[in-house]
């Protein structure tokens, strides 16, 4: 699993709900549901060492390869390596990774075993 081989804590958050993708689609994106982002989402938490950096970069694309995603069309939205420069005075750092996945993985099969 990933979350042992790099040390990850994987923090889920629930699908965001029907209300809030519909009033972010309508005022943010004028009712173009092609903008909406971060209906599921998850935070990786990893272990701070020397190889942190080659860690988050090492899981992302063991990520992208996993059976569950290969089986499905994914396209990498955005990518913003805010870890190499801090993003706060208080020296927050972190990766953000956005992906469109188009298609479903095989049925019943889920990503949830691979954190």
């Amino acid at each position: 699993m990933l979350a042992d081989r790099f040390k990850i804590t994987a923090n889920k958050c629930d699908v965001k709900s029907f209300e809030r993708a519909a009033g972010k689609t309508t005022v943010r994106y004028g009712g173009d549901a092609s903008q909406l982002s971060d209906v599921v989402r998850a935070t990786l938490v990893f272990e701070d060492s020397e190889e942190v950096l080659a860690a988050m970069y090492s899981s992302i694309e063991e990520m992208l390869q996993m059976p569950e995603l290969t089986r499905a069309r994914i396209q990498i939205t955005h990518f913003d390596d805010r870890f190499q420069r801090s993003i706060s005075d208080a020296g927050y750092k972190d990766m953000l990774l956005l992906i469109r996945v188009t298609g479903s993985s095989t049925s019943g099969s889920s990503t949830r075993g691979a954190w």
